[in-house]
Parts: structure tokens; sequence; C-alpha cells
């Protein structure tokens, strides 16, 4: 997907989904790179919130601040909600998710 990202940015493309980390994409390190130019939606791993809350909060604390610095992200898993996902880890990942981002 790196390889084309510069293409897709060419044709006026301004924002991207999904930014999977399963298939390699990094969204902090996209960000940091076209930040000025691209707007993202998504990014967290989906399989993260099927595990511990532990696992959640780390990926949040990684992801969020540089996601968010300077706006054009709207947070969001990298696709839709897991088959599996427990409603209390899903709970969980809505409230940490606003707890870090009005931090």
């Amino acid at each position: 997907m790196r390889p084309v990202i510069d293409a897709f940015l060419n044709a006026g493309i301004n924002c991207m989904h999904p930014m999977e980390p399963a298939a390699g994409l990094d969204i902090v390190e996209v960000r940091q790179k076209h930040s000025d130019r691209l707007a993202f939606y998504g990014g967290i791993d989906k399989h993260v919130i099927r595990q511990s809350q532990a696992g959640i909060v780390e990926e949040l604390e990684k992801k969020l601040p540089p996601m968010m610095a300077s706006g054009g992200c709207v947070l969001a898993l990298d696709h839709r909600i897991p088959n599996g996902t427990s409603l209390e880890n899903y709970r969980f990942y809505l409230q940490e998710s606003w707890e870090i981002l009005e931090s």
C-alpha cells in the first residue's frame, strides 16, 4: 500500500481507510510522512480489542497521541468490530480512547 500513497495523493485522494496494521500499514509512520496532505480514518488494530484490556491500553497509548496531534484523523478501528469481541472490551476501548484524548 505504501508505494501507491503518493499516487493517491497526486490523483487528489486526501483520506485513507482502512489503515490496517495486519497489512503492514503503520498509521503513526504514514501520518508522520503525509500528515500535511492526507487525512486518516481508522488505524486502531481491530484484533486488539478482542484480547486483553492491557493490550487495548497499549495500542491506544501508542497510536492516539501521534494520530490526533494535528487533526485530520478519525478515531476508528481499522475495519469493523471483529466477531468474538466482548461488549465489555468494546466499551473499555471507547472509554479508554476518550480518556486518552481528553488528557
